[in-house]
């Protein structure tokens, strides 16, 4: 069963259940007030056939002495109550008995039951009532007793209130009538009602579907500021981080193919150099000449592969988070690379400018070793002959600047956002030439993400690449 069906199903039944209770309650009591409401007047006035019939005593006992007074006081009885009936409803009955139970005076015209337990009281101060159902008839029977001139009569009152009862009997058809209308209006009502309550579930529900079919930029389209409305947010919450996730891991998944790809294409040309150089060793002639030629070759061709190796030892172990951070003098760091760099830099006739001051940062000092010596490194590679780099230090308001400047080759703007690729080369030529792998960069990212450094790069071909490294002064 769908959701919109057990909240109709469940709202019906409740509807249902609660109207129909709450008619009969109203029924029912309606008809009860009315019941007493006869029942009292009818008390009222068998007290006042009583008190009428007990101010006829007293002028009774005057006729005792010279009068059967039996015969006077069945007279004087039936003439009362024949004047009370003139002035009485036609669905009046009077019944007046006497001690042996014969008929003083009776108007009713319907045949009585046997047991009437109404008059078995002698008590002439207890009156008695009962209701019963005679002849599709239902009368309320009130007797009580009264002793005159030493004679005992028994009186009944009779009342017709079948009307009573005939008019719960109308109310329950007419409600039965009208809860057949108001139910059958309401389950109208209703299903539209759990529809339209539950189309933001199926908005989700058809959302969801899509989504499992591989289309995460579905996005569930409810503006309401109900549970539904926060439902759909969470919900495209969730689905924005699982795509952003999901490209995280393509664009590793990606990175990682071409990581492999590169790796692979890197170590194949130096080992089909040194297996075919090896092979033309053991395959040919002594020859001195080619001899050395072939042995330089498998030196260098060796050599590209250790620099490889270390480069990627260097990545993995750029992954590990257990650094051993220090305040350390970056002017400190910047002279000492300098220093073990200058061979290269004098080998090229290069001029270096540098602009130091003292400025303290929290860094693991080897790696920023290596970080400051791979980008002066990639800036003497670039740089020609009598080219020029400048080194310096400045510092703002919430960072430590350091910038690393060369007047050389320049990157092409296409290719400045892949620089930071692992094994991406600009110019593979150059690069092989100087034993390059395109590692570099990519050492210098992981070093920068250690250190919660940012970093930029601005290049122009035949201009010069110009690379600025931010510390924060906090960490």
């Amino acid at each position: 069963m769908k959701f919109w069906q057990k909240i109709y199903v469940f709202s019906l039944a409740i509807f249902i259940l609660i109207f129909n209770l709450s008619g009969i309650i109203i029924i029912e009591k309606n008809h009860s007030q009315m019941l007493k409401k006869e029942v009292n007047r009818s008390l009222d006035e068998d007290l006042g056939i009583y008190l009428g019939l007990n101010g006829s005593r007293s002028f009774l006992k005057s006729f005792e002495s010279f009068m059967d007074i039996t015969v006077l006081n069945n007279k004087v009885l039936e003439d009362f109550a024949k004047n009370y009936l003139k002035s009485s409803s036609k669905d009046t009955y009077i019944e007046i008995l006497d001690s042996n139970k014969k008929k003083v005076f009776s108007n009713i015209d319907f045949k009585l039951p046997k047991d009437r337990i109404e008059t078995k009281s002698n008590n002439p101060r207890e009156r008695n009532y009962i209701i019963r159902d005679v002849n599709e008839k239902t009368l309320l029977f009130v007797t009580n007793s009264m002793n005159i001139s030493n004679e005992h009569y028994k009186i009944n009152y009779i009342k017709d209130i079948s009307y009573v009862y005939n008019l719960r009997k109308d109310q329950y058809i007419f409600f039965v009538k009208l809860d057949l209308v108001v139910c059958l209006i309401f389950a109208v009502f209703m299903m539209f009602v759990s529809k339209y309550i539950t189309k933001p579930i199926n908005v989700i529900i058809d959302t969801t579907k899509k989504i499992s079919n591989g289309d995460l930029s579905k996005r569930v389209e409810i503006s309401s500021k109900d549970e539904m409305g926060v439902l759909a947010q969470n919900f495209n919450s969730m689905t924005d981080t699982i795509e952003n996730t999901v490209e995280e891991l393509k664009s590793v998944n990606s990175e990682k193919q071409i990581f492999i790809d590169n790796f692979s294409h890197e170590i194949k040309t130096p080992l089909t150099s040194i297996i075919g150089y090896s092979s033309l060793l053991r395959t040919t002639k002594y020859n001195e000449k080619t001899f050395s030629e072939c042995l330089d070759m498998v030196y260098k061709e060796g050599r590209r592969l250790e620099k490889l190796s270390f480069n990627l030892m260097k990545l993995v172990n750029l992954r590990n988070d257990d650094f051993d951070m220090k305040k350390e003098n970056l002017k400190n760091i910047l002279n000492y690379v300098v220093e073990i760099t200058e061979p290269k830099i004098e080998a090229k006739n290069i001029n270096l400018h540098v602009k130091f001051k003292d400025a303290y940062v929290v860094v693991e000092k080897q790696l920023i070793i290596m970080l400051i010596t791979n980008f002066l490194d990639n800036a003497i590679k670039a740089c020609e002959e009598n080219g020029n780099i400048y080194l310096r230090i400045t510092t703002n308001e919430d960072n430590i600047i350091l910038e690393i400047k060369d007047d050389g080759i320049g990157i092409p703007k296409e290719h400045l956002h892949k620089v930071k690729e692992p094994f991406y080369m600009v110019d593979k030529s150059r690069s092989r030439k100087d034993n390059g792998a395109g590692l570099g960069l990519s050492i210098c990212h992981k070093i920068m993400e250690v250190h919660k450094a940012k970093f930029d790069i601005q290049s122009k071909v035949n201009k010069g690449t110009t690379i600025k490294v931010f510390f924060n002064h906090n960490l």
